[in-house]
């Protein structure tokens, strides 16, 4: 293999689309192509996918699949976008990112029909999908338009990763024939946090980065030190004290909804403060809302105690 430092922060590998110089030095260099992804190993494509996903989100590539905005459907889109990527680049074979950069050509040179897409009643002159020179390659990378709904959603959330994945092989291409040879035991990549994954509600990832993490440190002939993981993931007997969070037992859990729901309706019922003005001048204020569990533990009594006060 060959060294090529690998950071997700990279942004002259990770940061363009694919354009005409890209594709032309690619069609140039297929040979050569084809001779880096059986040179680099396994471990290198598997640490190249993690970093490209890390910048796809540290970027703005993709949203958040967590926000309320985006919908139940756009976590599930976005996944099937990163596993058909990553099954063009892990397949074992050199035709498969090759193909792959062919289409994300004449994806480009498409990008103009995405607006026909769907579109009625002349499929055949508007829809990419059906058009004869490029329904073969929308329909390899997207699907089929009859396999099922959201057809526009999934191609405008695969699209621009199509259009970055792309790039990034030609222009790892050109870096690739520039650098000098190495082993899996050199540096070369720098991985992204785990808290990225986690927060992006990408849980699968989060197992294999810490592998691919346990082995970079292997590496480098560090043991016996744990990997940050989220505390979310952290076993609560592992941790201090301090960050523990407590404990939530079925003897205590009707407790907890009971005084929830308590407290909601005392916000809804105004404030617990209250100032009454009598005809003789006198202000009574109504304070110290007084609350006593029963002796089921389950039901709450309220008592209201009135103070008197003089002006």
């Amino acid at each position: 293999m060959r060294l090529i430092k690998l950071s997700h922060e990279d942004l002259t590998i990770f940061g363009h689309d694919i354009s005409a110089s890209d594709y032309s030095f690619f069609a140039k260099h297929k040979d050569a192509f084809r001779r880096m992804f059986r040179e680099q190993g396994m471990m290198f494509w598997r640490r190249f996918i993690v970093s490209f996903k890390a910048y796809t989100m540290s970027y703005g590539i993709i949203e958040n699949p967590l926000k309320k905005t985006n919908g139940r459907h756009y976590h599930q889109m976005v996944t099937e976008a990163y596993s058909y990527l990553e099954c063009q680049i892990m397949r074992n074979t050199t035709s498969a990112p090759k193909v792959f950069v062919e289409d994300s050509g004449i994806l480009a040179q498409s990008r103009h029909l995405l607006g026909g897409i769907e579109a009625k009643p002349y499929k055949a002159s508007k829809d990419p999908f059906y058009m004869k020179d490029t329904r073969e390659v929308f329909r390899r990378v997207f699907g089929d338009p009859k396999d099922g709904p959201f057809l526009t959603l999934r191609v405008y959330i695969m699209y621009p990763l199509c259009m970055k994945m792309g790039a990034t092989l030609c222009r790892l291409l050109r870096r690739w024939l520039d650098a000098q040879d190495g082993t899996e035991d050199d540096i070369y990549w720098t991985h992204p946090s785990v808290d990225l994954f986690f927060s992006f509600g990408f849980h699968d990832d989060i197992s294999r980065l810490r592998y691919d993490i346990d082995e970079l440190r292997k590496e480098r002939g560090i043991h016996n030190v744990d990997i940050p993981r989220p505390l979310h993931l952290c076993p609560r007997d592992t941790l201090p004290d301090e960050l523990k969070p407590p404990e939530t037992t079925s003897a205590n859990r009707a407790d907890v909804i009971a005084s929830k729901k308590e407290e909601k309706r005392l916000k809804k019922k105004g404030k617990k403060e209250e100032e009454a003005t009598t005809g003789d001048g006198t202000n009574t204020t109504i304070t110290g809302l007084e609350m006593t569990r029963g002796a089921d533990g389950t039901k709450f009594k309220v008592q209201f105690a009135q103070g008197v006060f003089h002006t």
